[in-house]
């Protein structure tokens, strides 16, 4: 139930926090790699973050980070984006003394995104994609949390232009034969 994970939330103790600087964005980036370790992925550079800000951020957009806070520490966070009237979250992680102390800060920095959304006058919460038949527990699990936030799966078309096809082939290449020697 969505409302007992709120509150177990506040009892634990976290706080939710929106940080509208390039502040505490290291400090998400080390959790973000920490709990992209966990899952076998590489999370994109901290450059890459600071360039989405600056492109995003804008009269009628907005970028941001809502990160949770545990005993005075970042513990959780996930990046945000408005514009058009849509809200939507992307890069949710979590760190390891987030994990060991099973503190539901999903629930909380979502219930706190969604109510600044909806102070600000947005009318639609995207979030954001799961996979149509998940197919791993991760997958399963990125699906039952968005469902049980009210989620409704929407199929789509997906189109991909490859504007450079040699080079395209080469990074498959290269990227098969590192993946066969375990290196990701």
């Amino acid at each position: 139930n969505v409302r007992n994970k709120i509150r177990k939330c506040e009892k634990q103790g976290v706080t939710i926090h929106k940080d509208s600087t390039d502040e505490r964005l290291p400090e998400y980036q080390a959790i973000l790699e920490e709990d992209r370790r966990h899952i076998g992925e590489r999370p994109g550079s901290i450059q890459n973050k600071l360039m989405h800000r600056k492109h995003l951020q804008g009269p009628h957009s907005d970028w941001q980070l809502y990160y949770a806070a545990y005993q005075g520490r970042m513990v959780g966070g996930m990046t945000t984006l408005t514009f058009n009237g849509n809200a939507i979250h992307n890069a949710f992680c979590r760190s390891d003394l987030c994990r060991e102390r099973n503190l539901a800060v999903y629930d909380g920095l979502m219930w706190e995104f969604i109510q600044d959304a909806k102070k600000r006058g947005y009318l639609r919460y995207d979030l954001a994609g799961v996979a149509p038949s998940p197919r791993t527990a991760k997958e399963r699990g990125i699906y039952a949390f968005k469902e049980k936030w009210g989620g409704r799966f929407i199929p789509y078309a997906e189109y991909t232009k490859v504007f450079r096809p040699g080079r395209e082939r080469t990074v498959r290449f290269f990227r098969g034969g590192l993946r066969r020697l375990g290196v990701r």
